[in-house]
């Protein structure tokens, strides 16, 4: 199925960001908040438990219509269409029927919410909002003096497993 599909592209979604009636997203997090350490030590594993426990309440966002999250994603797989920003991620109805539901073309979906952390703040989403920038769509952001941050906003390396192996023993990582 679609759903399947979507699924596997992207099977660990981020709990970082919840849509809801206020009411009902209370609700939730008392629910996850009564649990204690019975459910996880952290957001991710208490909202999975949440979604397990009361599946009809919970709908996931597999196929990034909503919330897009850059990390392990390719620059490649963003453009700019005017001042919108469209993923080929993105697979709807309406991605298929215009590109981007406004008759683009080209494939592809726009991006409501991005959700970039890690090297993807860098490597993918900020060259996304410097051409945003360049097209007059966005002004430019005044910089900040301090980043609480910083360390995230930084080019993350990438790590090749057999290169672990061979300078620290072999072993998982």
């Amino acid at each position: 199925s679609p759903d399947f599909v979507a699924c596997e592209a992207f099977p660990h979604l981020n709990s970082g960001g919840f849509l809801g009636r206020a009411t009902v997203l209370a609700e939730a997090f008392d629910w996850m908040r009564l649990q204690g350490d019975a459910i996880g030590a952290d957001d991710q594993e208490n909202a999975m438990h949440y979604h397990n426990t009361f599946p009809e309440r919970v709908a996931l966002d597999h196929r990034q219509r909503i919330w897009s999250v850059l990390l392990f994603t390719e620059l490649s797989a963003y453009r700019v269409e005017g001042c919108r920003v469209v993923s080929m991620h993105v697979r709807d109805a309406a991605a298929a029927a215009g590109g981007n539901g406004s008759g683009g073309g080209g494939g592809g979906g726009a991006v409501c919410f991005a959700h970039a952390n890690g090297g993807s703040m860098h490597d993918v989403l900020a060259p996304l909002l410097e051409e945003l920038i360049t097209r007059g769509c966005r002004p430019r952001d005044v910089e900040r003096k301090v980043s609480s941050y910083a360390g995230l906003s930084a080019p993350m390396p990438t790590i090749d497993p057999q290169d672990y192996d061979e300078q620290h023993g072999s072993g998982s990582l």
